[in-house]
């Protein structure tokens, strides 16, 4: 138990669990928005082509996270997103790549087992599309958002390529570059790592805990 209590005190596990907290808040919190913005489009607008805006949210499944990594190092080489001097913005984005297929999959799934009649009595009865959006839609598929949420946040914190390709300082940390890092140290570095990426399966094994309790006690289903 000794190393356990020190990753909350051991400066590169405690910056580590810090920096993988906050990145995985704001990626939560951005792939809920554009999860709700794809469902609307996918599963209510009649434009041409929402087929192909689906294959492309669900194209990264296909490609390792280590090839995205790699192409961003790459491509923002030596510009003011260059990953070695300022990761934060790279690495968000990545992560909102790798785990926006699920969360969308999970709010189109909510949003095909609602009713449209509940949405056009909304709007004869005045209602703006803002409001119904507000008032009706999310309140029905809030499962589906807290399900896509609570996946993202937790998968994210356990994210290992882009944490390990784009991030170089240790102040920029996530848990992944951590371990890595501590692993690495002859003394009490592996147990802490290892203490580390314990607290990590047990933070996810949670977050599915979670999401079965949310989806059991809903009668919408979770698509992923």
């Amino acid at each position: 138990m000794r190393y356990y209590s020190e990753v909350f005190y051991h400066p590169v596990a405690r910056i580590s669990l810090i920096n993988s907290a906050i990145y995985s808040i704001a990626t939560g919190f951005l792939i809920v928005i554009i999860s709700i913005a794809s469902g609307l489009i996918i599963s209510r607008s009649q434009i041409k082509g929402k087929n192909i805006i689906e294959s492309f949210i669900v194209f990264p499944m296909a490609v390792p996270g280590i090839v995205f990594a790699f192409s961003y190092v790459v491509a923002f080489s030596e510009t003011f997103l260059d990953p070695r001097k300022f990761p934060i913005f790279l690495l968000i984005i990545a992560y909102i790549l790798r785990r926006l297929p699920f969360a969308v999959r999970s709010v189109i799934a909510n949003f095909e087992q609602i009713d449209i009649s509940c949405e056009e009595a909304a709007y004869n009865l005045g209602a703006s599309k803002l409001g119904t959006l507000i008032k009706v839609i999310i309140p029905m598929i809030k499962n589906g958002i807290i399900t896509g949420f609570i996946f993202s946040f937790a998968f994210t914190m356990m994210e290992v390529s882009s944490g390990l390709i784009l991030v170089t300082t240790q102040e920029y940390f996530p848990i992944a570059k951590g371990i890595y890092q501590l692993a690495g140290r002859v003394t009490d570095g592996p147990y802490v790592a290892s203490a580390l990426g314990t607290l990590g399966m047990i933070l996810s094994f949670l977050a599915l805990l979670l999401i079965y309790k949310i989806t059991r006690k809903s009668e919408i289903s979770v698509s992923i």
